[in-house]
């Protein structure tokens, strides 16, 4: 017998001992302090992985130090079964039982499972055989599921409570979905619902309308609508697919990717005609906030899949904006909106060369435009710009939506800060509207 084998051995022994003794079973102890810890129930949506190892080991760590110092330690098991996992391997794994391995669930098992309810409980105990191996200290009496009547019994008057209590708000939330599973997934180091997360979250662009003198929007997205001050000019790709589209009442030209991510989150949308990006080029529109003339102008660097795929030139602070008015159309003279200590009245230039950038292809643009992104948030609005003059540059952001929604230009799209995103299923994730939650 190797050492492996031997580790393996005494470990499977010590988690018998463990069990047959119930040494994790709590009685009441009115001598003893009470400790209470539970974990993020596994989700019963396949078997776990290293993932879910990491993030029951820190609780159990708890747990067992807790006892270590005297306290009665209340450490129960649950499974979060929303139903909808199940429902769906359920449809697959009866088209294809072969479909059942990629959750943990052998062909001939898989063959068995007549019911998505028999697929989470079948479910629950891979997943419990899974958590007896890595040895957690859980006490294995007090099991439930969130699918058992008496929890949803439980559940439903937690949500009454809240109600009664003012804390359930009703509303529209944006939230990453699944089109294939069709339901919502969670995003998180777990990876209980996505295959990779790499980190993502869902970022809110502000969308800032911009209409020529028909009336027509061109809808820029950005992270930093403060800075609209300092808009010289607005980009399209030049070879970028748009579209000119009724959304809503409105018309909009938006790239073509961005026009099923307005559908998806609430619009209705109405493509008009389609048209490549370069025919946009001098199209002049106006400045909401500022009442000036700018004009549509064509940039390489303009990602159509992100956001709208139109936006906004603020070449003072953004390196990208710089670099390509530099090189490209430089008789755009930058205007600066945002103070910051230790650097010029064009923080774009300082950082570029800083970083010794000189072209948007540059790998190090990326890192030079975080760098100054952080840098200006600790920065305030120049003092010459009214209202908004002298305010922290975080402050004056939130300021500034409230502004643009009074004027009547302002709208928002969401996305992925990292892409692409796959549920499980193998499907990209999107980011889509729950209507009335």
């Amino acid at each position: 017998m190797n050492w492996f084998s031997k580790a393996r051995f005494i470990e499977s022994e010590w988690q018998k001992q463990w069990r047959n003794s119930r040494i994790f079973e709590t009685e009441p102890n009115q001598k003893k302090p009470k400790f209470y810890m539970v974990f993020a129930y596994p989700t019963t949506s396949g078997a776990l992985h290293v993932g879910h190892a990491r993030s029951y080991t820190i609780p159990d760590v708890i747990a067992r130090f807790k006892r270590m110092q005297g306290f009665n330690v209340f450490f129960p098991l649950g499974f979060h079964a929303t139903g909808l996992d199940c429902l769906n391997i359920h449809e697959k794994i009866t088209n294809n039982p072969e479909y059942g391995e990629r959750y943990g669930i052998p062909v001939k098992t898989a063959e068995k499972l007549k019911t998505p309810i028999a697929v989470e409980k079948y479910l629950e105990k891979v997943i419990f055989e899974s958590l007896l191996k890595l040895g957690v200290s859980v006490n294995l009496r007090p099991i439930v599921s969130t699918i058992d009547s008496a929890y949803n019994k439980f559940v439903q008057w937690q949500f009454k409570k809240l109600r009664e209590l003012g804390y359930l708000v009703q509303n529209d939330y944006y939230l990453p979905w699944c089109p294939s599973c069709g339901h919502p997934v969670s995003l998180d180091a777990a990876e209980a619902d996505v295959s990779e997360w790499k980190g993502a979250t869902v970022k809110e662009y502000t969308v800032i309308k911009f209409r020529d003198n028909k009336g027509t929007i061109f809808p820029a997205s950005t992270l930093r609508p403060e800075t609209i001050f300092g808009v010289t000019n607005l980009w399209l790709n030049p070879n970028g697919q748009y579209v000119e589209a009724k959304i809503n009442e409105e018309t909009w030209i938006t790239s073509k990717e961005s026009f099923q991510k307005l559908k998806d989150q609430g619009k209705n949308v109405e493509v008009i005609s389609e048209k490549i990006g370069k025919v946009l080029n001098g199209t002049e529109v106006i400045n909401p906030v500022t009442g000036d003339l700018v004009k549509v102008l064509m940039a390489e660097f303009v990602n159509p899949d992100e956001a709208s795929g139109v936006v906004m030139s603020v070449p003072a602070h953004d390196p990208y904006d710089y670099l390509c008015c530099k090189t490209q159309y430089s008789n755009i003279k930058p205007i600066q909106v945002i103070n910051v200590e230790g650097m010029s009245q064009f923080p774009a230039k300082d950082v570029l060369e800083r970083f010794g950038v000189r072209k948007t292809i540059d790998p190090r643009l990326n890192e030079a435009v975080k760098e100054l992104y952080k840098a200006e948030n600790n920065g305030r609005i120049i003092s010459s710009i009214q209202t908004f003059g002298g305010m922290n540059t975080v402050k004056a952001r939130e300021a500034l939506k409230e502004h643009l929604v009074k004027l009547g230009a302002y709208d928002k799209l969401l996305e992925l800060s990292v892409k692409p995103v796959f549920c499980r299923c193998g499907a990209e994730i999107i980011v889509r509207v729950i209507k009335g939650q």
